[in-house]
């Protein structure tokens, strides 16, 4: 009598996932831009550190969405976790980046994505 009901066997599993609309910082296409992040870390969020932040890295080209895609996929892989990369390649809307995957530093980092099982 009654109903026999088993439960499934579930495992928990873990998907990261990372858009990357931008390879480089904005600031590095245009001095425009620069200009604007300084005037917007200075007059809007009065934050001097992003000011000065944002000029060093400008003039020692330490460009942070670069660096920051590198310590995505260290950080996984120190922890046994893939990450899955989704790339935005052509304008679809008015706020996605036209990325050049031609350009030689973009195509390294596909090249190291795909090499380190990131998919």
């Amino acid at each position: 009598m009654g109903i026999n009901y088993e439960r499934k066997k579930r495992s928990f599993v873990f998907n990261l996932t990372s858009d990357i609309d931008n390879f480089f910082d904005p600031i590095f296409y245009s001095y425009p831009r620069l200009i604007r992040r300084l005037l917007s870390s200075i007059v809007t969020q009065r934050d001097v550190n992003r000011f000065l932040r944002t000029i060093r890295n400008f003039f020692v080209k330490n460009d942070e969405v670069y660096n920051g895609i590198y310590r995505i996929i260290n950080l996984a892989e120190r922890n046994s976790i893939k990450v899955r990369f989704y790339v935005i390649p052509l304008i679809t809307r008015k706020l996605d980046s036209l990325i050049d995957i031609e350009n030689e530093k973009i195509g390294k980092i596909l090249r190291d994505i795909y090499e380190r099982i990131h998919l």
